[in-house]
């Protein structure tokens, strides 16, 4: 997929995904970014914590797996944009407690990894297929704060299967 093609549609799912959040209130998306780097493909999610916490201050269990699950659905549906991405199954570890104030909820896809020579063989043949992503939330102090993630170990993990269809 070209730069402007993958750029174009990465505005559709962000558009698609600003317009729920409108509707559905306790996603509390505040900002999204999806890119094309060099050596991999990246979905950045952030997230107030003041509405989707418990009363010890932490993120609610079930708004970090909603949130991490969006990260890795919104990616893949941006590089599988002629594809149908549903969300198969997901299991979550929690870590630690995500206090915030900010939630990032980060999916990342090497390009030299196995998983993408699946996901760019379901888009070149126009075939049905199973991918695994994995999304990770963390603590970070404001919205388009990013984590060094060799240097800073995830508060949750997901690990992510879609069903991808035509």
């Amino acid at each position: 997929m070209s730069s402007t093609l993958f750029d174009e549609r990465a505005k559709e799912v962000m558009k698609e995904m600003l317009e729920m959040n409108a509707l559905v209130g306790v996603m509390q998306i505040v900002r999204m970014e999806i890119h094309d780097e060099q050596q991999y493909y990246i979905c950045n999610i952030w997230s107030p914590l003041d509405q989707i916490t418990n009363c010890d201050g932490q993120a609610f269990g079930g708004a970090v797996f909603f949130l991490l699950t969006t990260a890795g659905w919104s990616l893949l549906s941006t590089i599988l944009f002629k594809h149908r991405v549903v969300l198969q199954q997901t299991s979550v570890e929690y870590r630690k407690p995500i206090s915030g104030p900010f939630l990032l909820s980060k999916c990342v896809i090497e390009k030299d990894c196995e998983e993408n020579s699946k996901i760019s063989k379901i888009n070149n043949d126009f075939i049905w297929g199973k991918v695994n992503v994995q999304s990770k939330g963390y603590s970070v102090n404001s919205i388009g704060d990013d984590v060094d993630e060799s240097l800073i170990e995830a508060e949750s993990v997901a690990n992510i299967k879609y069903h991808i269809d035509t």
